[in-house]
């Protein structure tokens, strides 16, 4: 059965094609150059938050001072990291605002350009951040680098066969969590450029200096709680939610014809028409990409656990603690 034709009452559907033709048109000519297009405008990106940086951060200059070019790639990595975050919270909205504006649409196999290439826009960050980690351009995490890898394939892979892009791009609410991630680094990396200009303050300031020091330190305890509470919702409560919808909702998407023998396929395409591999891929996608959200939760657990009992620092204060001793260095030599 061929699907029915795209009424103009839906041509709605595809809301930034006025906006950015010049990505779209490149986009549906060719997926892998337009990639390419975007892995440079990051790389762009990230020039220019360096030269900002440099001209609006008097803590950035001091990490530039450092010939350590990893604490200045972590900043930059952050930089992209929160303009990524806003990105796709913008797209996550976007999809469910326009995404299944038809009325007689499967969202198994609702194919729309300006999702498609939205999506890509996160590989391409992806693939930026895992080039900058695996050349020591940034802080190496190899539990992220496989996260980055799983996700980049299931991306491509949903947006070449025109299969379960709607669910992707849905999932992307999981990056709310990530603002206070983001907040969490620049408030650390801030309260560290604190810490290293108590040696040269004067008498009349250790009182405002301490009340400061004190505010800061309130205001790290509570986005942590609030990135340990964001991170649970959006990550360990809502992919479970999500693949329970995909499996009972939309029955794996697996076949267009439902239990109840009716053929349900309609704007976009038949399910069957999708390689059973990729059905198989999509759906196991769910329960690795939480596995994978579970294992960084019980370290996050573990973490709240010692500073709550008073039996040590974390990794993050640890590698605070090397961007002290780093700065306290370059200071000294300074004098």
């Amino acid at each position: 059965m061929s699907p029915n034709p795209i009424p103009n009452s839906v041509l709605i559907s595809e809301p930034t094609s006025s906006i950015l033709p010049f990505l779209l048109n490149l986009f549906e000519y060719n997926q892998s150059l337009y990639l390419l297009f975007i892995f440079l405008a990051w790389i762009i990106v990230a020039y220019i938050s360096s030269l900002m940086s440099t001209l609006l951060s008097k803590t950035y200059r001091s990490l530039s001072n450092n010939d350590n070019i990893i604490e200045r790639g972590d900043w930059i990595i952050e930089c992209c990291s929160v303009l990524h975050t806003f990105f796709t919270l913008f797209l996550a909205y976007s999809n469910y605002r326009y995404g299944d504006e038809y009325e007689n649409v499967d969202l198994c196999t609702s194919n729309l350009t300006w999702r498609n290439a939205s999506l890509y826009v996160s590989v391409s960050y992806y693939i930026f951040h895992n080039v900058a980690m695996i050349f020591h351009w940034c802080k190496y995490d190899k539990p992220l680098i496989y996260h980055h890898i799983f996700t980049i394939i299931s991306i491509i892979i949903a947006v070449r066969c025109s299969f379960v892009t709607w669910h992707l791009a849905t999932l992307l609410w999981t990056e709310a969590s990530t603002v206070f991630l983001n907040l969490r680094y620049f408030l650390s990396i801030l309260n560290v450029s604190d810490d290293d200009n108590d040696d040269v303050i004067n008498n009349n300031d250790e009182k405002p200096m301490a009340t400061k020091k004190k505010a800061m330190t309130t205001v790290q305890n509570v986005n942590g709680l609030m990135f340990a509470f964001t991170f649970f919702l959006c990550r360990i409560l809502f992919i479970p939610w999500m693949f329970y919808r995909y499996a009972i909702d939309f029955e794996f998407c697996w076949t267009s014809t439902n239990g109840d023998g009716i053929d349900i396929s309609g704007v976009g395409g038949s399910r069957d028409d999708v390689p059973i591999i990729v059905r198989f891929i999509s759906a196991v996608n769910f329960p690795i990409l939480w596995v994978l959200n579970v294992f960084w939760f019980q370290k996050m657990l573990r973490f709240i656990g010692r500073v709550l009992s008073g039996g040590g620092r974390g990794n993050g204060d640890d590698e605070k603690g090397k961007t002290k001793t780093k700065l306290e260095i370059e200071r000294k030599k300074e004098r």
